[in-house]
């Protein structure tokens, strides 16, 4: 009879099986995750390694998060939720997946997250047992702490027949991990491995809080450094522009770089595009806006996110064949609060979400 750390050993291998084939049946791990909620947005938005097609539950489309915060995903898995909550919580937030199963160490994170600091991620593996969640939220200073066992039936994510795991680069073990630790065959992985809501509160505290330490407080210093300095236009010029008759749709493009301060009026037609991932997404920008001749960059007063985004776009620019493109960057001087200065109430030039 086989001990219980080697039970809990062959339910972690066999789970961590399952991340190196990730991506092997694409469709089945796209289903799993809209049963359980989430969107077609969302797994668009994620490397196709992060769904391992292992999904229990939903979090981040209950949780509420809110700029700032730190986030821990006990169980994350291929960090599926990591990657969601990750831009909910923004660059002076953090988001931490912490798993039991090897998924991390024996599976490399994809090139676009390797290479993409603004994903604020950070991945632990570690084995994590009931017990020992009680206890880091105890530790934590939270109270009232209540796991609920949803009573998945996670056995569902194998084959029973103990299919072959991948461990070489050209053909299958030559037995499933399961078969090798001589498992009885009435095993239940149920009973080891579950799925859990968890509930617990925190009471305030009269402690100052601590600033969070991270290298992505300033999060565009993961990019590189503006060289270009674009031209500022008055809001009086821009919204002679857009008054303007001749004013066609190649002509000029209006370009909001706030994210959750957007909120409370915008130059009325402009785009959002937010600042904080504005950078990688510059490819795409350039070819949306590459004839475009004016594109006007503002932020609340555009002495921040506006100016810098209208530098890369214009880097971006200066990058690429004279021949390929008629467009030019601009900011609007006094940003989103000189604009309404002047003309709040005036439905043509100021429009609410």
């Amino acid at each position: 009879m086989p001990s219980d750390s080697d039970l809990v050993k062959a339910v972690n291998d066999t789970y961590s099986d399952r991340a190196l084939k990730s991506g092997e049946d694409k469709d089945r791990s796209k289903a799993i995750a809209e049963a359980f909620g989430y969107t077609a947005d969302e797994l668009k938005s994620l490397p196709e390694e992060a769904n391992l097609g292992l999904s229990c539950g939903n979090p981040t489309a209950i949780a509420k998060l809110k700029e700032g915060e730190r986030v821990l995903d006990l169980g994350s898995g291929g960090g599926i939720d990591v990657f969601l909550a990750a831009p909910k919580v923004g660059p002076n937030g953090q988001a931490i997946g912490l798993d039991g199963s090897a998924i991390v160490a024996k599976k490399s994170l994809p090139e676009d997250v390797r290479g993409n600091l603004t994903a604020y991620l950070s991945c632990i593996v570690g084995a994590v047992t009931e017990a020992e969640y009680r206890t880091f939220l105890a530790d934590a200073g939270f109270q009232d702490v209540l796991l609920v066992d949803r009573k998945s039936d996670l056995s569902v994510y194998w084959d029973s027949n103990g299919s072959a795991p991948t461990t070489s680069c050209c053909s299958p073990a030559s037995s499933d991990v399961l078969k090798q630790r001589n498992l009885p065959a009435d095993f239940d992985v149920n009973e080891w491995v579950g799925s859990y809501e968890l509930y617990a509160v925190k009471p305030p505290s009269d402690e100052p809080t601590r600033t969070l330490e991270t290298a992505l407080v300033r999060s565009w210093d993961a990019y590189p450094t503006v060289k270009s300095g674009p031209p500022s236009l008055t809001a009086e010029e821009v919204a002679e522009l857009i008054r303007s008759p001749e004013k066609g749709g190649d002509t000029i493009a209006i370009v909001d770089v706030r994210r959750n301060d957007h909120g409370g009026g915008h130059v009325k037609g402009s785009e959002q595009w937010a600042a904080q991932t504005f950078y990688d997404n510059l490819p795409g920008f350039f070819e949306k806006h590459k004839n475009t001749e004016k594109v006007i960059f503002y932020c609340q007063s555009s002495n921040g996110r506006g100016p810098r985004s209208a530098g890369w776009y214009q880097d971006y620019l200066d990058s690429q064949a004279p021949n390929s493109h008629s467009s030019k960057a601009y900011v609007l001087k006094g940003g989103i609060q000189g604009w309404k200065a002047k003309y709040t109430g005036e439905s043509d030039l100021v429009d609410y979400d």
